[in-house]
């Protein structure tokens, strides 16, 4: 019999991807935690980044149900972008987090966030096709 990965119904983050999320919060950048989350998510993907099976040590955060809208969008998008996740999306999702909140904390000096920076780093990585950190 073959193993098949399960996909997940609750998404987690690492510490450090949790401590930039809250600092975002504290500092008025986001409104919620998960608004975070998604970024990040949206950040990894602008960035090219793939989804990684790694199966990094994350703790529970989300239900996958909160984290996407009732049309799935996150999901359809992940499938789409990413046929080779699609027994797995919010696995996908979970690791597209992970890349693309570091990506943001790359983005924060102090208690600001430089969008200007993400964005032209965005920018960059789509003009020259490489998957930037």
């Amino acid at each position: 019999m073959a193993d098949r990965e399960t996909d997940l119904v609750q998404v987690g983050a690492s510490d450090a991807t949790r401590r930039v999320l809250e600092s975002l919060k504290e500092e008025g950048h986001i409104d919620t935690l998960l608004d975070g989350y998604r970024l990040g998510i949206a950040v990894a993907i602008a960035f090219g980044k793939q989804p990684r099976r790694d199966g990094a040590a994350r703790k529970t955060m989300f239900q996958t149900s909160s984290v996407d809208d009732e049309e799935r969008s996150i999901r359809t998008t992940i499938v789409e972008i990413f046929p080779a996740a699609a027994a797995w999306p919010y696995r996908a999702a979970e690791d597209l987090a992970e890349q693309g909140v570091a990506i943001i904390g790359q983005s924060i000096e102090g208690d600001d966030i430089w969008f200007e920076d993400l964005i032209s780093r965005i920018g960059h990585a789509n003009a020259t096709g490489i998957a930037a950190d």
